[in-house]
């Protein structure tokens, strides 16, 4: 049965952990994405993003987007699947700001897409912050700066630098809020 722990001690990392930064509609095929950063004993092994395959109905990719995302980062989706199971899953969950940018359309489309991974990855612990909440209200330039800082060591900037869409703030973002989850970064990407 999973928790809602949303934070770990620095020097006490959780065994793994998934951090997914969700996005609507990739420009050109409308379909759903995901900025995705995968963690073991708190130093990040695998970056990518990650697009649903549109194979499936509509209604569906959302659940698509999830399998591709486990199976780039070789995650399992459930327990009895092979692999080492996941200790945390760490999902940004959308809000609707008003008179904010974003439309709000795209907004729900982002909570079904949270929802699909919260409901379709079993976890231990799940952390699913609000934008606000981990990366506070500076700008988004600013903040990919900043969690481009938190980058441990020269392998886990490789990893970032040669993922898929590595260098685009989705990646960033997963990557971010991970380091966020594990303790490396206060709200805002602050030391």
């Amino acid at each position: 049965m999973a928790n809602n722990i949303t934070r770990w001690q620095k020097d006490d990392p959780p065994n793994t952990l998934l951090a997914i930064d969700p996005g609507a509609r990739w420009p050109r095929s409308g379909l759903p994405y995901a900025g995705a950063a995968y963690f073991q004993w708190g130093e990040l092994v695998w970056a990518g993003l990650v697009k649903a395959r549109g194979v499936v109905a509509p209604f569906a990719r959302p659940f698509d987007l999830v399998r591709a995302v486990t199976h780039a980062a070789g995650v399992p989706q459930n327990k009895s699947a092979a692999g080492e199971p996941l200790t945390v899953l760490a999902v940004e969950v959308p809000r609707i700001y008003v008179g904010g940018k974003a439309r709000p359309e795209d907004i729900v489309q982002l909570a079904v897409i949270a929802g699909a991974f919260c409901g379709g990855v079993d976890a231990e612990f799940y952390s699913c912050p609000r934008p606000s909440e981990w990366k506070g209200t500076i700008d988004g330039d600013i903040l990919c700066n900043r969690v481009m800082n938190r980058i441990a060591n020269a392998a886990e900037r490789l990893i970032v630098l040669r993922a898929e869409g590595g260098t685009t703030s989705h990646v960033q973002d997963a990557f971010g809020l991970g380091c966020w989850v594990l303790g490396r970064m206060a709200t805002g990407g602050v030391v």
